[in-house]
């Protein structure tokens, strides 16, 4: 696999690192390489949170590093033109898999929440399940959008 992998145009390579192994850990460095070793981004995203000592110890990123940075948000639309159609290699699949799909999750929950307030000044009422619809949407947004590079390792 690691030959043929290696001359495929469609192959790309991909990391994160996170602020910590927690359940509310972000993304603070996404790297994606191409088959010929080109680094195509190695973002390091502002997670919005503080970076704990420990990790920033660890990775070398700090919150200070981070101050300023594009949001994953912002780096989405760029993330997905570039893994859409290929071939994805990620060494620890299920672990840079779980936080991509946990930062999808925070990304469509922001979204979710801001549709609900347009409709609410629209409509002058907020839905009483809105909390409920929010998550299960942004959870099978998530799922769908990290299936898609999951499926490809």
């Amino acid at each position: 696999m690691a030959a043929a992998a290696l001359v495929d145009p469609d192959f790309l390579v991909l990391d994160t690192e996170t602020t910590g192994l927690d359940d509310d850990a972000r993304i603070v460095e996404l790297a994606v390489l191409n088959s010929r070793g080109e680094v195509l981004p190695d973002t390091l995203p502002d997670p919005g949170v503080p970076v704990p000592d420990d990790a920033a110890g660890i990775r070398g990123i700090t919150t200070e590093a981070l101050a300023g940075a594009p949001t994953f948000a912002d780096v989405l639309v760029q993330l997905t033109g570039l893994l859409d159609g290929k071939r994805c290699l990620i060494y620890n699949k299920w672990y840079d898999v779980g936080w991509l799909r946990h930062e999808l999750t925070l990304h469509y929950l922001d979204r979710a929440a801001r549709e609900t307030a347009e409709e609410a000044v629209r409509t002058g009422t907020v839905p009483e399940d809105v909390r409920e619809r929010a998550l299960v949407w942004a959870r099978a947004q998530a799922t769908a959008c990290s299936t898609s590079c999951g499926s490809r390792t």
